[in-house]
């Protein structure tokens, strides 16, 4: 899943997300505006991330959910960062019920892959040299405003 585009301008947008560890013992609440990149982040427990998802070992992405303003995303974080335990499982549990790891189409790899891009669907894409690909998906933003991703590609 890329950053969704939009009269093909790019716009910047602020993400929330939710990570827990494999026994899925433990939640941690994050904002950032690169949403790979932060995952990638902790997978790999750069310096660059705290110090309690390190120690609990958080790099499974359980939920995420974005839009425009910085504001908006801290405030979504204060907000889910307030909520009990249960109420942070109930949001999970409904974005995502079975608790996929959310990166793995995130960041384009999947161990079923074997590497190949996949589209926001999840299945692979393939291409030949000289094709233009487009993929086009319904995206949900903050505001449950659904409107269209469109990556396209050049090979």
């Amino acid at each position: 899943m890329g950053i969704p585009c939009q009269n093909h301008v790019m716009t910047k947008y602020y993400y929330v997300y939710i990570l827990t560890n494999k026994r899925h013992t433990v939640l941690y609440t994050g904002v950032t505006s690169d949403l790979a990149r932060r995952i990638w982040e902790h997978k790999n427990k750069t310096d660059r991330v705290s110090e309690f998802t390190k120690k609990y070992n958080c790099d499974k992405l359980v939920y995420y959910d974005y839009g425009q303003s910085v504001n908006e995303a801290i405030g979504r974080e204060k907000q889910i960062k307030s909520w009990s335990r249960k109420r942070k499982i109930d949001l999970i549990n409904k974005f995502n019920p079975e608790w996929k790891d959310l990166s793995e189409g995130l960041l384009g790899v999947t161990k079923q892959s074997h590497g190949l891009p996949r589209d926001p669907h999840g299945r692979p894409i393939t291409a030949s040299l000289g094709m233009t690909l487009i993929i086009e998906s319904p995206v949900k933003n903050f505001n449950d405003i659904c409107f269209p991703l469109i990556l396209k590609l050049n090979i």
